[in-house]
């Protein structure tokens, strides 16, 4: 499983000049997840684990690319701890959100939810993104610099 993530990981590399390229495919396949449940064969569960690996690399990959293309030089180290801190914060509530899931209902459901949250985090990059079409056609305001001011 470690060397599909590898392989996702590297091809997540090569298309970062468009995001799109890269996250999109990815996240059409994540609703996939919600099948691992209801296969009966091992090596079945097993492959379509390891393919929903190697898109949440994609996309795990991508989302911190992001921040490079977003932002100016030198804020990129704050943004990423930002990004940094907000996934380790969402790892330590969900571990304990997940655990209660499965006792009171099944991995199931939990696969379930899985499999719509990478589409539901890429709608909100789309929407976020300036340059994006959803973005731009939205009345918001993006307070993004154009770049940093010279340091002194």
């Amino acid at each position: 499983m470690g060397v599909l993530a590898m392989f996702g990981s590297a091809f997540a590399l090569r298309c970062s000049y468009r995001y799109d390229a890269a996250m999109l495919p990815a996240v059409l396949f994540m609703p996939a997840s919600i099948a691992i449940s209801f296969v009966h064969s091992s090596a079945a569960a097993l492959a379509l684990i390891c393919a929903i690996t190697f898109c949440h690399m994609i996309w795990k990959t991508n989302v911190m690319t992001l921040v490079n293309d977003l932002y100016p030089v030198s804020w990129v180290g704050s943004a990423a701890g930002i990004v940094s801190l907000g996934g380790g914060l969402g790892g330590v509530l969900f571990m304990n959100f997940t655990g209660r899931m499965v006792d009171a209902l099944s991995y199931g459901t939990i696969f379930s939810i899985m499999g719509f949250l990478h589409p539901a985090a890429y709608l909100v990059c789309r929407w976020m993104i300036p340059g994006t079409p959803a973005a731009i056609n939205t009345p918001v305001e993006h307070t993004l610099p154009e770049y940093a001011p010279p340091r002194k």
